[in-house]
C-alpha cells in the first residue's frame, strides 16, 4: 500500500463505497425494514452474519416487498446525502481523479438517489436488477467466488474492482464503512474508512486515514495534491 504523499500516477481512480459512506443509510436493507413482510427480518440477520449471500437476501428481500412502484421511488427520493459528498465528488474530477461508485447494493436504487442529487454522470459498478416479465433477475459481473475474504457471497467483490483497475495501471483509492468493503480494503493503494471498516483495517494491519465526514476526505486530498504539486 502506497503512502498519502505517493508520486502523482498517470490514472487515480477513487472507488467509493455507497450505503453508510455517502449518507447514513443502507439502501436496500432500509428498504426491506420498511416495507417488507413479516420474515425479512431473518433474511437481514442471516446475511449480516454471513450466513446468506447477497443475491439471497435481495431475492428474498422482494419476494416479500409489499411496496408499489410509487412507494420505491418516494422511498429513494427520500434519501439524503453528506452535504459534503457532491462538492468533494465535484473537487475530485476537477483535480483529475474518475470517480466510481462501487456498492453491492442495486445501481437502479443508487442511480436514482444521485440523479436527484444532481450526480446521474457518475459511473456505478454494482448488482444489476431487471425485471422479466413477472419475475427479478439479479446480474453480478463483479462477484468473484475465488476472493479469499468476501469468498463470492457478495455481489460485488471489490478487491475484483480494485484489481482490474491496478492492472490498467492505476492508483486505487478506496472510501468505505463496512463489511463489504473489506476485500476491497486489502487490495488498495490507499484506504479512507470510517465505522466497521476502520476496526477492520486496524485490526489487520491495513493502513487507513479514518474519516467521519467527506470533509475531512477533502481536506486530505488537498493536502496529498499540495504535497504532490511541490
Amino acid at each position: 500500500m502506497h503512502s498519502l504523499h505517493a508520486p502523482r500516477p498517470t490514472r487515480r481512480v477513487i472507488l467509493c463505497d455507497f450505503d453508510g459512506t455517502v449518507g447514513k443509510f443502507t439502501l436496500f436493507l432500509d428498504y426491506m425494514i420498511r416495507f417488507c413482510r413479516p420474515g425479512y427480518r431473518q433474511l437481514l440477520d442471516d446475511f449480516l452474519s454471513h450466513k446468506i449471500s447477497t443475491r439471497e437476501v435481495v431475492e428474498g428481500g422482494f419476494a416479500l416487498s409489499q411496496a408499489t412502484a410509487q412507494d420505491t421511488r418516494d422511498y429513494l427520493n427520500s434519501i439524503t446525502l453528506d452535504p459534503a459528498f457532491p462538492p468533494f465528488v465535484a473537487y475530485a474530477l476537477e483535480q483529475g481523479y474518475e470517480y466510481f461508485i462501487v456498492s453491492d447494493s442495486i445501481d437502479a436504487f443508487i442511480r436514482t438517489v444521485l440523479e436527484k442529487n444532481g450526480l446521474g454522470k457518475l459511473p456505478v459498478l454494482s448488482n444489476h436488477l431487471e425485471i422479466q416479465g413477472d419475475s427479478l433477475r439479479l446480474f453480478q459481473p463483479w462477484r468473484d467466488e475465488n476472493c479469499h475474504i468476501c469468498h463470492g457471497s457478495y455481489g460485488v467483490c471489490k478487491q475484483k474492482v480494485c484489481r482490474s483497475f491496478q492492472a490498467l495501471g492505476s492508483h486505487v483509492i478506496l472510501i468505505g464503512d463496512g463489511m463489504t468493503d473489506e476485500c476491497g480494503a486489502a487490495a488498495a493503494d490507499q484506504v479512507f474508512a470510517t465505522g466497521s471498516l476502520l476496526d477492520y483495517c486496524r485490526s489487520n494491519n491495513i493502513p487507513a486515514t479514518s474519516f467521519n465526514s467527506f470533509i475531512e476526505i477533502q481536506a486530505a486530498f488537498e493536502e496529498m495534491n499540495a504535497t504532490q504539486a511541490l
